[in-house]
């Protein structure tokens, strides 16, 4: 913002670009909170799930959460401005709320951040009692114990992943709720490095999400060599 001198270009992009990053990251929490709760609904219902309805509750529900997302971060764009910064000709971008709009404000984060990993937590303790109860049912000589440690162990990758982005997402956090402001260069890096470490989550799903779950790791690999045999097969007739 030091060297572009187009304000109208800079003000589209102060009043877009944060806003649609908020909108993105928390859509993204979402979304995963929702693929927990259907987990946790198959694992209740196991063959009684209606695959139809359960497709069409998914499309409604991506377009719910958008909606509300989008509202509830509307107020971001609202007060924002482009600020001269005097002797170092620079523009900021800078957004300033009122007492209320930034107790708003936090609140707004703080459920984005906390209610889809709750959501992620409980459905995880669902799939983990509902499948343990009907396997020790089906043998009843098996203690529930060893079936619990044995579930635990087997998806232990539905609790892992959303630990390690709320983790993540937590400097970003900090900063949202802060009402400080970035008062020279040599603060920068701070400000910089807790922002964007924040965005690994949603930047590395392979690593939080596949990486810790034997099952989509398998899939990963199987998929691979599949494409590999593909890709052999249509070169070695060049050849």
């Amino acid at each position: 913002m030091k060297l572009i001198a187009n304000r109208s270009y800079l003000y589209d992009h102060c009043l877009s670009i944060d806003f649609l990053l908020r909108v993105c990251i928390s859509m993204d929490q979402w979304l995963n909170a929702s693929v927990a709760t259907e987990r946790a609904i198959n694992g209740i219902k196991g063959p009684k799930l209606d695959k139809r309805r359960s497709k069409q509750v998914a499309k409604l529900t991506i377009l719910v959460l958008l909606v509300l997302t989008i509202v509830s971060s509307i107020h971001d764009p609202i007060h924002r401005r482009l600020l001269d910064g005097g002797d170092e000709k620079r523009i900021w971008c800078i957004v300033t709320y009122a007492s209320h709009v930034h107790t708003f404000n936090g609140v707004i984060q703080a459920v984005h951040f906390s209610v889809p990993f709750a959501i992620d937590l409980i459905s995880f303790l669902i799939i983990i009692i509902k499948t343990t109860r009907q396997r020790s049912l089906a043998k009843r000589n098996e203690f529930y114990k060893q079936y619990l440690h044995f579930q635990l162990r087997q998806h232990h990758h539905l609790l892992i992943s959303p630990v390690i982005s709320v983790i993540l997402a937590l400097p970003r956090l900090i900063i949202v709720l802060g009402s400080g402001c970035m008062e020279s260069a040599r603060k920068s890096w701070l400000f910089l490095a807790g922002y964007f470490i924040s965005f690994i989550p949603s930047m590395s799903t392979f690593l939080v999400f596949v990486m810790p779950s034997n099952l989509c790791k398998k899939e990963f690999d199987t998929t691979i060599q599949r494409h590999r045999k593909m890709i052999k097969t249509r070169i070695l007739p060049m050849h």
